[in-house]
């Protein structure tokens, strides 16, 4: 797997168009960039364990406080899709160095559908990760790293532990 570090105004272009919400800049945290090739399946693995979604489970909107993200493995065995090899296969993230996590903000679908194929025992293309990193990025992306994905309890988690789910978290 071969990475290397690259302006962030890279990220920042390509990010253009992305539709989830976003602040437009890394003014005021420790952000970069760093760009992956992806070879192998193994590089995939090693970078697919610890993505996640910006989709909810239950289908609630990111509003929702309660709201937990998909991770890819999951939702990809839950609603499996078919690889375009048509498209670019560019993916843009953004990896909390903290919590080591990593939300996918741009090829959510192509990473499903490369996440499907391996499922399959299918082989894969190479894949482009341009990926913004950083121990705080959750304030660049505010809207879907989650309370649950940044490791606070939900009301459910409470319950779950016999506290009063209806206490605030």
């Amino acid at each position: 797997m071969i990475c290397d570090e690259v302006d962030n105004q890279r990220f920042l272009e390509h990010a253009k168009g992305i539709r989830v919400n976003w602040k437009h800049n890394f003014d005021n945290t420790d952000t970069r960039t760093r760009e992956w090739v992806l070879h192998r399946i193994e590089d995939w693995r090693g970078f697919s364990e610890s993505c996640f979604l910006p989709w909810y489970k239950d289908g609630v909107p990111y509003t929702d406080p309660e709201r937990v993200n998909y991770s890819l493995r999951e939702y990809a065995a839950r609603y499996p899709c078919t690889l375009d090899l048509n498209q670019e296969m560019r993916i843009l993230s953004a990896f909390h160095t903290g919590i080591r996590k990593r939300l996918i903000v741009d090829g959510c679908h192509r990473a499903v559908a490369l996440e499907t194929e391996l499922a399959r025992s299918k082989t894969i293309p190479i894949v482009t990760v341009l990926e913004c990193f950083g121990s705080s990025v959750e304030i660049v992306f505010y809207d879907d790293f989650s309370p649950a994905m940044m490791g606070q309890p939900t009301k459910v988690d409470n319950a779950k532990n016999g506290k009063n789910p209806n206490e605030p978290t």
